[in-house]
């Protein structure tokens, strides 16, 4: 497809992550990523995502992208990729640095944190949908972030001394243990 149209974007499918933060519901024109924000505009992320999970209920994609305290990311790419909006979920304190991630049958996704936390985030619990101007929620209904099992520091809170680098989601039941078993249920 690239030798017959010479188009980079429609021959790989690539769309940047773009929010909807003038809030009209579409994609429009958008600020680069360090530029001032427009009020008349959306804004274009530069991030990239570390884990990449495609989602087994609704074709979107999710990625997380590390920082302090980071954020996961939703796209849906299977209308048109170039007018797909991306949403935004900050990680909530005490949880910080996404890692690695996967995604359950049920659309959940589970990501370890380098603070220690394995968090899991159900989008069907939060209302509306992310903006960078209003973000909803990664609340404690949308995202739980429970310490991974094992000792803490002391006199720093719930926490815990292990963090795992990444998590995977046994959707099939590959091992035997049942569908969707992952590091840690949510407490």
């Amino acid at each position: 497809m690239l030798d017959e149209t010479g188009d980079i974007e429609k021959s790989q499918g690539w769309t940047a992550l773009v929010l909807d933060t003038n809030g009209n519901g579409v994609r429009d024109e958008y600020t680069e990523p360090g530029k001032p924000m427009d009020p008349t505009k959306d804004m274009r992320i530069g991030a990239t995502f570390y884990a990449v999970m495609p989602s087994p209920t609704d074709g979107s994609v999710w990625g997380t992208l590390r920082g302090n305290p980071g954020a996961v990311v939703r796209i849906d790419p299977t209308r048109n990729p170039h007018k797909s909006l991306a949403e935004m979920y900050n990680v909530p304190l005490p949880g910080f640095g996404p890692r690695g991630g996967d995604i359950d049958k049920q659309g959940r996704v589970w990501v370890s944190l380098a603070s220690g936390h394995m968090a899991c985030f159900d989008r069907r619990l939060c209302k509306g949908h992310s903006t960078a101007r209003r973000r909803p929620a990664i609340t404690a209904r949308g995202l739980g972030v429970p310490p991974v099992s094992g000792p803490g520091f002391k006199g720093i809170g719930e926490n815990s001394a292990e963090a795992s680098y990444y998590s995977w989601v046994d959707q099939h039941n590959t091992f035997g243990l049942g569908d969707d078993i992952r590091c840690r249920p949510p407490t």
